[in-house]
This record gives structure tokens, C-alpha cells and sequence, in this order.
């Protein structure tokens, strides 16, 4: 039975940012349509299953659709009409039923009934709405608007039915590819960072830049985690970044969580809701408070509406379940009571990805574990493929080349790559951690312990780094360097050298403070902040403004470039968090001043993004397709310039070294040794062992022997008692009439004068394949 049913009128406003939102995008901007839907009140009389409405732009008329029964007798109503944007009013209303279409709804019939209509709006409701508020209607993403439509028994002035719907124009900050382009961003950084990696010679930044990438979106997410009362653009723009905490919504692992909860003493619910489901809430962008009975007006009569309801058209049941974009079932009162209490914060965020706040933290450990098995997999294929490779190769080639330094250095390439996966979960692991602390008393004795066992995993481990770090450091190089092991030892430059390699030696330690230390105090104001809003928000801008002041004033970072984006990051972070003030409930700004405000908080975070974008470009070829001519002790130059530990590299190969072994090239020639500074000062020479002393038979037999020695970088190349050079840092001066190398150059002025390039160990051989190439001329 379809009956002409009429139930709200609204004109309605609201402001956004940026986007266009996933499947709703084709009705954007000509449509005003309900977002979803719920019940305001215990429904005593009628019962509502589905509620959608449309308003047309293009000619101005209402559309909707109802299925309901009234299940009670004899029930007349009278209907109020409420519609409120950003906090203002823009309609209220009420009409008697019993005044419309000839008494026919007057009473209701106790049946289920199914019905819908279009309506033309006439202009003197909509010229109450300013033109202002009117057109950021069909402009802003985000609209903080809704409406309430409620039937009221007009014999005693209760409550029959009372729903209420966000409305939307079907513009959002929220977007399914901003979340698939930001989550493809990390990934390509992540991928070109490993692969710099395994270039052990590579100056690139890209090796530790990823994280930067990665931090801005986990800080982005995070702070939409604090209690405060975000404007609603800026509620969907941080839900375009929970995976960045790792909060990834599935229903076998939901489920998982809730059956391993619920079985070890959890108190908490387990049931997350949706974002309508929160419009009653104290801190909500929708957050105007109605008296139900208030809704009455005494000016407020029929003949107001009868005009507007005149022209009805029934609409066809196919026509609504096809044109309406979206339809919700409409939860129960009792469910809208539970969760209506649920504060701001982390619960809102993580029931808005469809993740009860309560398993927030269990859901993260799960992946964490998931991810743990996917690179120790991934790191078994990677080991057998080069293994397998290496030995495939013919006995002159094997030993030799990219493919055994590969092997050689498995081991601290899949250490460096496990730190880079507890730095990728290093934040979310300390917010969920201690938020589960702070929630520990009500829930589960499982969740507390793993989240301990979490968190001591994960700080034990970095501190034991640092630690290490620091102990090895004031080591120095031996008797033959002066450089720290930190940056001269393979091992630990190849695997922890990923988080220091970016700073100076004098500030090796400073990693710790932006990625572990200041994560930590963050995540503490975040998770035990929950309460106090002013706490959470000028704690993270504390926190941001003294690493902004550190980083400015100890330019910790090898170059300029580097303290001057590190600077630039935690102002902009600094920025971002300070603007939040704003949304504090005690500062009562106007809801179309924070949604302004929250416009500014996104571009805050959105400059960086560009920016790191930009330098991931650049740093994807750098040392490469081009390079500054300046090399830095942090680039690697000094790996290989001392005697190997046994605890840096499996190697059983001696220091001396025969002709013919790593160090010097098979079928050298005269021209070919007399090349190089001295061995060990490239950074090309990957791979190879160093050479304290070594000595190499004669080739033109005018000299018993050829001498080559290397002292901590300095050289001494002997080639005839005539020819005497003097190597320093890669450069050569001498009686020689000219001779210089300088990271893989070399020039030679003598009557066998020869130049070399990309030479490995100061040598170069234009026959042999991975040993640098050579070109003969004669001066």
C-alpha cells in the first residue's frame, strides 16, 4: 500500500574541503540527499524501516521515500520538521496530519504502509536561507547539517516516532583515492629505499626519507584521535588515513578479536557504529541540542504546508530503490542510547573505520604479526634467489659482483629491514599500547598482556640499538681510521645505518629523539589525554615546537637540505596541532569558523606530502643519473676502509690477498695497476675486502716487485723507484708529473699514463666485467 507520506523539508548548509566521495560522486552538487539515518527516540507508535530523502537543485522539489507501520490504534500525530547547519537553524515547523490530504492519514493506519512522493518547495521557505548559507550548500564537502522529523500524539504531545538524518550534497574530504594514492605513496617510498639498500654505495636519501613519507600520514591520523570537537570535513579527512595505524577493518579478523576478548574477561563493546549514530553526542559537528517537545511552535499551522504538499506525486517503489544513493537500515533506539554516550576521540575514529575502540589495539597486533610473517617470508625467497643465483654463476664470476654482496650482507640487510618494520608501527604500537593500559581495568587480561609484551618488544629494541649504537661509536676506527665504526663497519652501516646515516657522526644518536622519544610522549598525551583536551593539544604542540627548536639549533643532519625539511616537518606538525586549539569545546568557536579552520589544518598536513613527494623524485636517481661531486663520510665512502670484524661479515678471506683474488683484477696490466689512490676510498669497492699491505708480482719485470700499501686511506703507490706517489683522501701529488683519483677517477701523466672510471679499489680493468672500465691513452 502506497500512501503520499510527507516528512521533511529542509534547506540546509555546511562547509567542507576537498574531495569528491567514492559512489556518491555523481549526485554531487545537485543534490541534497540523506546521508543516513536513526532514530532520536524510543519509537512508541510507528515503527520506521527505511527513510531517504532528495532535494533537487535543478527544480527545486523534495523526494522521499518511507516504509513504516504504526502499531498503535487510534493514533493521531501531528509532524515536526527541524533542519539545523553548522549549529544554526534553518527550518522548524509543524503541521497536523489530520489538516492534510482530506483527513486520510488521520489516524494513522495500524498497518505497514510504503510510500513516497516529489514536491515542489515554494519559494517562501526557501528565501528564509540566506544566499550565503545557500550556496556553500553546493559548494563545501562535508555539510554539517541534518534534520529531525518528529511525530508527536497530538492528544497528550508524546513522542510516536522521531528520526533524524545527516545531510549531504555528496562532496567529502573523504576519498577512496586519496587513501589508495597516499597508502601508494608509502609503498613506493618503502620499495625505493630497499632497493638503495642493497646499493650499499648509494647516497641517495631515499633510504631513511620513507619514514618522513610514512610519519606524516600517522601524524595526520593521529590527530584526529584527540578529544575534541573536530568540524566535519576534517572528521573524513582523517579517515582517509587509518592504515597508517594499521587499522585495517576486517570481519574474520573483527570477528577473531571479539571471540578472543570475549573469552578472556572483556567488558567493553564489541560493536562498532556509524558516524550518525553519534549526532546526539555533546562533541559532534551536528551538535545543537533538541528538546523534543520544544519542537512546537505556536505560530506553526497547517495551512503554513498545505501549499507545499498540494502537488503530490506518488513515486514508483522501483524508481526509489534505484535513484536513492544510499539506504540504511535505521538502528533501534536501544542501540542509539549505548553508543550515544561514547566519547570523542579514539573510540569515534576507530568505530568510524568500522573497528570497536575497545579491540583497536588487538586489530593492530594482529597485523602487526601478519606483517612480521610477510618480510621473513619475503626475506627467505629473497636469500634463496641470491644464493641460488650466485652459485649459478661461472667460478671466475662467482664471489665477485652485486650478487655476492648480496649474500654476504643477508644478514644486516634483513636486520636494517625489520627496525624499518618496527619504525612502521612504532606509533600506532605506543597510542594503542598505552590506551589499552588506560581502558585495562573493564577489558580483557589478554589484550593488557599482549600490549605490553608489545610495547616492551618494541622499546627494548630500540633502545638496545641505540645503546649499542652509542658504545660502538666511541670505539674508534683502529689503528688505521679515525672514522666510527658507525660509518666505517659494513654491518652495522648496512642494517642500523638506515635510521643515523642522515646525521652526523657527533649526532648519531639523534634518530632516537624524533622517531622513538618524541613518538612516545605523543602517544602519551594522546592515549592518557582522553578526558582533558587541552592536555592533548598543547602537549603535541610542545612537543612539536622543541623539535623544531633542536633541529634549528644542533643541525644535526649531514647537509643543509636535511635540517632545513626536518625543521620544516615539525613546524608544519606544529602548525597543525596549534590550529586545534580551536576545536576545544571551552574555546565555543562558531562551527563555521572551525570548519574554516580545519580547511587550514589540512593543508598544513598536505604541504609536506607535496613536498616529500617532489624529493622522493629526486632522490629516486640521485647518485646515479646525477650527484653533487661531494661525498660525506655519512654516504658510506669510509665502509671497507678498515679490517672487517668477524662480527660484520661471515669471511674467512685474509687480509693479504693474492693477484688475482677480490682486491686486484685478473690479467691486469701495467697501465691497469698503476691506477687509484689507494685501495678502500671508494665507495665503489663494495664487497671486496681491504688490503692493510699487500704485494703483487711484477708484470713488466722492471722491478722485483710492485708494492702497494694502504694506511687508514692514505697510499703509497711504488711503480718504479721514479715513480712516487703520495694518496690522501682519494687525491694524488707526487714527483709524477700529474696523477689523481678522486672517488673512481684517475688520471695518470706519465709516459704509460692511463685514466680510469668507476674503478673498485682504486683499480680498474677495461676486460674485466664489474671491476670498473678502463681507457688507455698515452700522454
Amino acid at each position: 500500500m502506497r500512501l503520499p507520506f510527507v516528512k521533511n523539508i529542509w534547506g540546509v548548509v555546511v562547509a567542507g574541503l576537498l574531495c569528491v566521495r567514492g559512489a556518491d560522486a555523481l549526485i554531487s552538487a545537485n543534490k541534497l540527499y540523506t546521508d543516513s539515518v536513526t532514530y532520536c527516540s524510543e519509537a512508541k507508535g510507528i515503527l520506521v524501516n527505511e527513510f531517504d530523502i532528495q532535494y533537487h537543485k535543478n527544480n527545486q522539489s523534495l523526494t522521499f521515500f518511507i516504509s513504516a507501520a504504526a502499531v498503535s490504534d487510534d493514533l493521531n500525530v501531528a509532524v515536526n520538521l527541524y533542519a539545523n547547519a553548522y549549529g544554526r537553524q534553518i527550518v522548524n515547523l509543524t503541521i497536523n496530519l489530520c489538516d492534510l490530504l482530506q483527513g486520510v492519514l488521520c489516524p494513522l493506519p495500524a498497518i505497514n504502509f510504503t510510500g513516497g512522493g516529489t514536491y515542489p518547495i515554494p519559494d517562501q521557505y526557501l528565501s528564509s536561507i540566506s544566499d550565503s548559507i545557500w550556496g556553500l550548500v553546493w559548494t563545501v564537502p562535508d555539510l554539517e547539517a541534518f534534520a529531525r522529523v518528529s511525530l508527536n500524539n497530538v492528544q497528550n504531545g508524546e513522542s510516536a516516532a522521531c528520526l533524524q538524518a545527516t545531510l549531504s550534497n555528496g562532496l567529502s574530504t573523504q576519498q577512496t583515492a586519496v587513501k589508495w594514492a597516499s597508502g601508494g605513496l608509502v609503498i613506493a617510498a618503502l620499495i625505493i629505499a630497499l632497493i638503495h639498500s642493497t646499493l650499499r654505495w648509494s647516497p641517495s636519501a631515499a633510504v631513511y626519507r620513507w619514514y618522513d613519507i610514512l610519519f606524516i600520514f600517522q601524524a595526520a591520523a593521529a590527530s584526529g584521535l584527540l578529544q575534541i570537537n573536530y568540524p566535519s570535513n576534517y572528521v573524513n579527512f582523517v579517515l582517509n588515513f587509518p592504515w597508517a595505524l594499521g587499522l585495517f577493518h576486517d570481519d574474520n579478523i573483527n570477528e577473531a578479536v571479539v571471540n578472543l576478548r570475549n573469552s578472556t574477561g572483556a567488558k567493553l563493546p564489541t560493536t562498532a557504529f556509524a558516524a550518525v549514530d553519534y549526532i546526539n553526542r555533546k562533541m559532534s559537528p551536528y551538535n545543537e541540542a533538541i528538546q523534543l517537545n520544544s519542537f512546537f511552535r505556536a505560530n506553526s499551522t497547517a495551512a503554513d504546508f498545505e501549499s507545499f504538499v498540494a502537488l503530490t506525486t506518488p513515486v514508483d517503489r522501483s524508481f526509489v530503490a534505484s535513484d536513492f544513493a544510499k539506504r540504511v537500515y535505521i538502528p533501534t533506539v536501544s542501540q542509539q542510547d549505548t553508543i550515544s554516550t561514547i566519547q570523542n576521540g579514539i573510540p569515534v575514529f576507530t568505530n568510524s573505520t568500522g573497528i570497536p575502540a575497545a579491540s583497536a589495539f588487538d586489530t593492530i597486533f594482529i597485523i602487526y604479526l601478519i606483517a612480521i610473517a610477510v618480510v621473513i617470508g619475503a626475506h627467505i625467497i629473497w636469500g634463496a634467489i641470491v644464493f641460488f643465483a650466485d652459485r649459478s654463476r661461472s667460478s671466475e664470476r662467482r664471489g665477485h659482483g652485486w650478487l655476492h654482496e648480496q649474500k654476504r650482507g643477508f644478514w644486516s640487510f634483513f636486520a636494517g629491514n625489520m627496525m624499518r618494520l618496527c619504525l612502521i608501527f612504532l606509533f600506532p604500537v605506543f597510542i594503542f599500547a598505552l590506551y589499552q593500559f588506560n581502558i585495562g581495568r573493564d577489558d580483557s587480561w589478554l589484550s593488557i598482556l599482549l600490549a605490553a609484551l608489545c610495547f616492551a618488544w618494541t622499546v627494548i629494541g630500540l633502545t638496545t640499538v641505540l645503546v649499542f649504537a652509542v658504545l660502538r661509536h666511541r670505539k674508534d676506527g683502529g689503528e688505521f681510521s679515525s672514522t666510527s665504526p658507525l660509518y666505517s663497519r659494513y654491518g652495522w652501516y648496512n642494517s642500523a645505518g638506515m635510521v643515523y646515516r642522515q646525521f652526523r657522526p657527533k649526532y648519531h644518536f639523534w634518530w632516537f629523539a624524533p622517531l622513538a622519544l618524541a613518538s612516545f610522549v605523543r602517544a602519551c598525551f594522546i592515549a592518557f589525554g582522553q578526558g582533558n583536551p587541552w592536555a592533548q593539544v598543547i602537549g603535541l604542540v610542545v612537543v612539536e615546537f622543541l623539535l623544531l627548536v633542536t633541529c634549528i639549533g644542533f643541525r644535526p643532519h649531514k647537509d643543509k637540505k636535511g635540517d632545513w625539511l626536518g625543521a620544516f616537518l615539525a613546524f608544519a606538525r606544529m602548525c597543525a596541532f596549534g590550529l586545534m586549539i580551536a576545536f576545544i569545546p571551552s574555546m565555543d568557536i562558531d562551527p563555521i569558523t572551525r570548519t574554516i579552520i580545519g580547511f587550514v589544518v589540512i593543508v598544513m598536513f598536505g604541504l609536506p606530502v607535496v613536498l616529500l613527494f617532489f624529493g622522493l623524485l629526486f632522490n629516486l636517481a640521485y647518485g646515479y643519473a646525477f650527484r653533487r661531486n661531494k661525498r660525506r663520510i655519512e654516504d658510506g665512502i669510509e665502509v671497507n676502509t678498515t679490517k672487517r670484524h668477524a662480527s660484520d661479515i661471515n669471511s674467512t678471506t685474509p687480509a693479504m690477498v693474492q693477484t688475482g683474488a677480490f682486491g686486484t683484477p685478473r690479467n691486469a696490466t701495467p697501465d691497469a695497476y698503476a691506477m687509484g689512490a689507494g685501495n678502500g676510498l671508494r665507495p665503489y669497492d663494495s664487497g671486496y675486502p681491504d688490503h692493510r699491505q699487500s704485494y703483487h708480482p711484477s708484470i713488466d719485470g722492471d722491478e722485483a716487485s710492485q708494492q702497494r700499501e694502504t694506511y687508514g686511506g692514505y697510499g703509497n703507490n711504488r711503480f718504479s723507484q721514479n715513480d712516487y706517489n703520495q694518496a690522501y683522501d682519494g687525491y694524488n701529488s707526487g714527483p709524477v708529473p700529474h696523477r689523481q683519483s678522486s672517488h673512481g677517477y684517475a688520471y695518470g701523466g706519465n709516459s704509460n699514463g692511463v685514466e680510469g672510471y668507476g674503478t673498485y679499489g682504486g683499480f680498474s680493468d677495461p676486460n674485466i666485467a664489474g671491476h670498473g672500465a678502463g681507457q688507455r691513452y698515452q700522454s
